[in-house]
């Protein structure tokens, strides 16, 4: 009965160690400094870009593992195209941020609204894209997630 219990104790710790062990080994370092502030910010963000009534359309309907062209097309309250301001775009992966980077969009024309921009995904899979549009002293922030697909 004693070696038994033995048995049982090394597994119950085995099982609590193991998972320790794999997760201190896969962490990448991500921490959010400032995390109250950061939520704070957040939260001004979004009441920021629910205020302004600004919206945002991605013209390409499939991302690939590549260098790519991105249309986007801005929006004022009223649907009404928004020329002349000043875009950039953030793409980092969900968990990780070995893979952020920055790009900024020019303006297609002087009166459609349409920018577009070379991003790059080195690897296919989930994308967070960050779009920061300024214009008129207003910074407004979107959030979108795209797949990238691998290349055929």
């Amino acid at each position: 009965m004693k070696v038994f219990m033995i048995i049982v104790c090394v597994v119950a710790v085995a099982a609590a160690v193991v998972p320790i062990i794999i997760g201190s080994a896969s962490f990448d370092g991500v921490v959010t400094d400032k995390y109250y502030e950061k939520g704070l910010d957040w939260d001004k963000l979004q009441k920021d870009k629910l205020a302004s009534g600004w919206s945002v359309e991605f013209k390409n309907n499939k991302f690939k593992v590549s260098d790519k062209s991105i249309l986007i097309s801005v929006f004022d309250a009223a649907g009404k195209p928004i020329n002349g301001a000043s875009i950039s775009l953030k793409i980092s992966r969900p968990a990780t941020n070995a893979f952020d980077k920055t790009y900024s969009a020019k303006a297609v024309d002087s009166y459609s609204g349409r920018y577009k921009s070379e991003i790059s995904f080195p690897l296919y899979g989930y994308w967070d894209i960050q779009l920061q549009v300024l214009k008129d002293d207003r910074n407004i922030v979107f959030d979108n997630r795209i797949f990238a697909e691998k290349e055929e």
